[in-house]
């Protein structure tokens, strides 16, 4: 079965054809290459449980990941950029407006046993407590080069050697755990930030008043600490700071009424706790990677108090940067 396939595509847009390409196996690794060669549009998911490296091989795209407050993600990657997320993140990816290079991404997903060998050798701990960074977007020479030869290997008109695409997933595994692990004990950081249950209360308070001005020191006292202290509990607890934590929310939430269409974009801001428009709207931007207006647009809805489009005259594509800047992803969202 194809592991690249069609998302849900937001209302109004066409489904342009992506052709799912190559898949290629080895000893650790498996090797997946997708092409999107018509137009723009095209958006792509994944369903695997490990790990995947994404690389651009050729073309410009837009790459985006869905984060855990429902937003996305949105990168510009270029040829030679690559993503490195967990297996459990969906994935889409559109061709950049205004190119006619098909775009190439190639898929690199590492087995569980040649990582956990490769955890052990490198950092003498068990995979279960180590952890990759989440990565979006970023240029690498030593890992192109790595890229570029198991690249090559798939354009071959012979099957490549498995040999050969093992070592090559051996160097990768190897060079990965080395530059992009996280530090300290994941084991042990789960249980350093707040109790599951000041942290669920907290956050059932953020979500009753998103429209409130941010109080850190309420928020503090629901859980029974100082200000300093609430703080470095719930960044442990999240991977943000309570602030932050609080404007994905508001963006969340922000996005959703958007994609109604029933309110204006002032109502919207007040909803979420702006009492300016401009504010909001910058935070907006900042944070999913469009403007309000343009994020309405993508989601196919007609702007409140205007007569709405013939579908045949309202713009068909989407807006890059529906996505979100957590921050990928709560601890990439920021």
């Amino acid at each position: 079965m194809n592991d690249l396939s069609f998302a849900n595509l937001p209302k109004g847009q066409d489904r342009h054809r992506a052709d799912a390409g190559r898949i290629l196996r080895a000893p650790g690794v498996r090797v997946d290459i997708a092409t999107i060669d018509e137009l723009v549009d095209a958006w792509l998911t994944h369903a695997v449980k490990d790990r995947s490296l994404f690389w651009i091989a050729r073309g410009s795209a837009a790459i985006e990941a869905l984060c855990p407050f429902g937003l996305w993600q949105a990168r510009t990657l270029q040829a030679g950029d690559f993503c490195l997320v967990s297996g459990t993140v969906p994935i889409r990816l559109r061709r950049k407006e205004g190119t006619s290079i098909p775009v190439e991404m190639m898929r690199v997903s590492l087995s569980p046993a040649l990582l956990a060998q490769t955890v052990q050798d490198i950092v003498n701990r068990p995979l279960a407590r180590f952890a990759f960074r989440d990565v979006m977007g970023e240029r690498d020479d030593t890992l192109r080069g790595l890229m570029d030869a198991l690249y090559v290997a798939t354009r071959l008109r012979e099957a490549p050697c498995p040999h050969f695409m093992a070592s090559l997933a051996q160097a990768i595994s190897a060079h990965l755990v080395r530059r992009y692990g996280r530090t300290g004990d994941i084991r042990g950081a789960t249980h350093q930030g707040l109790p599951p249950y000041k942290l669920q209360l907290v956050i059932n308070a953020m979500r009753e008043f998103l429209d409130e001005p941010f109080d850190l020191g309420h928020l503090a006292s629901l859980a029974g600490l100082s200000a300093f202290h609430f703080s470095r509990s719930f960044k442990k607890a999240t991977g943000v700071s309570p602030s932050v934590y609080l404007t994905q929310l508001r963006m969340a939430e922000a996005s959703r009424m958007l994609g109604e269409c029933r309110h204006t974009i002032l109502e919207v801001a007040l909803a979420v706790g702006y009492r300016s428009p401009s504010h909001f709207s910058h935070v907006f931007r900042k944070t999913t990677g469009c403007s309000p207006t343009d994020y309405r647009h993508a989601s196919g809805g007609p702007v409140p108090g205007r007569t709405a489009l013939p579908d045949s005259h309202r713009p068909g594509s989407a807006v890059q940067g529906t996505g979100s800047q957590l921050d990928g992803l709560a601890a990439g969202c920021t």
